[in-house]
């Protein structure tokens, strides 16, 4: 039988809300998440959820950090004048 440790176990969920003119444009917000993590579930109307467990390492950041870079890219991709 094989044993794992609490490190093995530990996910890394960011959960994100998103300031939507219009809720359909979440969709539109899926494929930017997904250059992130390829684990995203989107929560109607303006919510995502990710498991960034994966992804640490890949982007050499923390959780926070992780979430602080896709804040960044949801504006300069997303604005609202678009």
């Amino acid at each position: 039988m094989t044993t794992t440790t609490a490190q093995q176990q530990l996910r890394h969920i960011v959960h994100l809300r998103f300031e939507l003119p219009d809720p359909a444009r979440l969709q539109d917000l899926r494929p930017l998440l997904e250059q992130v993590t390829p684990q995203v579930q989107l929560l109607e109307p303006d919510s995502a959820v990710l498991d960034v467990t994966g992804a640490l390492r890949f982007w050499n950041r923390d959780a926070a950090e992780i979430a602080r870079l896709i804040q960044l890219r949801a504006a300069a991709h997303h604005s609202p004048d678009e």
